[in-house]
């Protein structure tokens, strides 16, 4: 959504938005954790609070365990159904019940 990051406390973060397909970035899952190709940081739910309408966005910390923090809002467990290496939905390692999805044939946007 805009250049550089931003920063919280210890944390640096980028914020995600919907955009042209030049704009996207690459991501990549290591172990539990959707990163981005260009610097690492890591796919997490905003403040770790499990509810509708809350915001995903890019975190990483100081140092590399601080990034691959597990058990929260920051790692993923990607379904067993997938297609081209990407999921259809991943649920959060925080809460099981709280899942980043589709429900149509992910081609359809190539």
């Amino acid at each position: 959504m805009y250049e550089g990051y931003r920063h919280h406390e210890e944390w640096r973060y980028v914020l995600c938005g919907i955009g042209k397909a030049q704009d996207a970035i690459r991501a990549r899952f290591d172990e539990r954790f959707l990163r981005r190709e260009s610097d690492g940081i890591a796919l997490d739910v905003a403040f770790w609070k499990y509810e509708r309408g809350n915001e995903v966005n890019w975190v990483g910390g100081p140092n590399e365990g601080r990034t691959k923090l597990r058990g929260g809002g920051r790692d993923w467990i990607p379904d067993s159904h997938s297609t081209h290496g990407m999921p259809y939905q991943m649920s959060c390692g925080g809460s099981p019940n709280f899942v980043l999805g589709s429900n149509c044939e992910p081609n359809i946007y190539q």
